[in-house]
């Protein structure tokens, strides 16, 4: 950025809310916090990013859950569902939902408390439809392959050479 820093970000708003976006910025370290929203973003096409509220309501901290881990819920007009789920006897809003590895849900958002971020968003899918490293997987796949085939050349074809005195 122009500053100096090795991230940044501009926010454009009205000038009666440029004082609170600007606490929130400092506060929360949110240039910090952004390296890894984005990260995950580009990685995986889609994140999903909570805010955490203190007694007061006031903005403490972002939560972003890992994006494999996480689902969506919508209607068939692709409209957010805004009931809860029982699961064993627990409510979990069922818009944004946390599953672990045994696809239990271990927390649930309501739409309004998480935002749902896509890197190629279509208005047919719920989810991004591809990451910014799907396009370069395949070539990066390929180059690994190519660098470790190197290795296995050079240890199987540079043989040991011994000078050998023969006396005649």
């Amino acid at each position: 950025s122009d500053d100096g820093t090795p991230f940044g970000f501009e926010v454009e708003a009205k000038s009666k809310y440029r004082n609170i976006i600007g606490e929130i910025v400092s506060e929360l370290d949110l240039e910090w916090s952004l390296l890894f929203i984005l990260r995950d973003l580009l990685k995986y096409g889609d994140n999903w990013v909570g805010l955490v509220f203190d007694e007061n309501f006031n903005i403490r901290d972002f939560e972003s859950p890992p994006p494999a881990q996480m689902w969506t819920f919508t209607d068939e007009h692709l409209r957010l569902l805004s009931g809860e789920e029982k699961v064993d006897g627990r409510g979990f809003p069922r818009a944004y939902q946390q599953k672990n590895t045994a696809m239990y849900t271990v927390a649930g958002w309501y739409p309004w408390e998480m935002f749902h971020l896509k890197y190629l968003p279509s208005k047919r899918s719920v989810y991004s439809q591809k990451s910014f490293l799907e396009d370069h997987r395949a070539a990066w796949h390929k180059l690994r392959v190519v660098e470790e085939s190197l290795v296995m050349h050079r240890l199987t074809r540079a043989t040991p050479r011994f000078k050998h005195r023969l006396d005649l």
